[in-house]
């Protein structure tokens, strides 16, 4: 499993705009039965600033979501909403959470 963190800033003008751009990407995403989360969420002190928290069963299938038309029109109209380039960083699971059941023991 990976998780993916991805940090933009929006220009003031645009900050709605994109969030409903990125919205019409995320809702689909949570649908593909290998993206175990996505979540948009914004700076408590600068709502310009954004951060999406995705986790995907592998790379492989973020790389396929990715390849999805929304997404592509997206990433090449993304500097009509953004101030600077977005960046990514991609983390390999350590250490998932103990089942549920694991605490009873």
């Amino acid at each position: 499993m990976i998780g993916v963190l991805t940090f933009l800033r929006a220009r003031p003008d645009r900050l709605a705009q994109l969030i409903d751009a990125l919205q019409d990407v995320i809702a689909p995403s949570r649908g593909n039965p290998n993206c175990v989360a996505m979540h948009l969420h914004a700076d408590r002190g600068d709502a310009c600033r954004l951060m999406i928290y995705e986790q995907w069963q592998s790379k492989t299938d973020f790389d396929v979501n990715g390849a999805l038309p929304q997404f592509q029109w997206l990433w090449q109209h993304r500097m009509e909403f953004l101030e600077n380039d977005i960046d990514t960083y991609f983390f390999d699971l350590v250490s998932a959470a103990p089942p549920a059941d694991a605490a009873i023991r």
